[in-house]
């Protein structure tokens, strides 16, 4: 039952969220290439629900959640419901958390960006791009592992220009990622 409520609330969440960017960016250049990304992304989240369960949420809303504060407490709260799923807290500049029922809490650090403009979205390049490279994956912990850091590293883009105008390329990400210029 909790596995479906949440599935719900994201989905929520993320129709509630596309229409107020959809909203903002009718009338720019990109609004297409946005419509099509979402469409992509909400492929991806179907496809990864046939397989392995994967919760993407923001500290505040784990904590709201799991009714804990302590970010250890929280994740080990989530901890206890799937045997196959994962559940990742983002944590803006601190990285992210990622646990599921089998292993031990990863820590995924943040990485340097040459200088913060914008952090809207960082999150979702995050989640987005932690799918794409986990469905594509043999789904191990070790594949887990590498597909967080290359989000986090993706992510480290993003904020560096305001829109949707912070992507960079596969290389470029793999690059800074391997570089470990992490935020302390």
């Amino acid at each position: 039952m909790f596995g479906l409520l949440t599935s719900l609330y994201v989905v929520h969440k993320a129709f509630k969220e596309f229409y107020i960017r959809f909203n903002k960016m009718k009338h720019h250049p990109l609004h297409l290439i946005y419509i099509m990304s979402f469409l992509v992304l909400l492929l991806i989240l179907v496809s990864s629900c046939k397989t392995t369960t994967t919760r993407v949420y923001s500290e505040e809303e784990m904590k709201i959640l799991s009714g804990e504060e302590e970010l250890y407490k929280v994740m080990d709260y989530f901890h206890r419901f799937e045997s196959d799923g994962l559940f990742i807290m983002t944590l803006g500049e601190d990285g992210s958390l990622i646990i599921n029922k089998n292993e031990e809490i990863l820590k995924i650090p943040a990485f340097k960006s040459r200088g913060v403009v914008d952090e809207t979205g960082a999150g979702d390049v995050y989640f987005a791009i932690f799918l794409y490279e986990f469905i594509c994956s043999d789904k191990s912990w070790v594949s887990v592992k590498d597909a967080a850091y290359l989000a986090s590293s993706a992510a480290s883009f993003n904020v560096e220009q305001t829109g949707p105008y912070g992507f960079e390329t596969k290389p470029n990400v793999i690059e800074r990622m391997n570089l470990k210029n992490y935020i302390t």
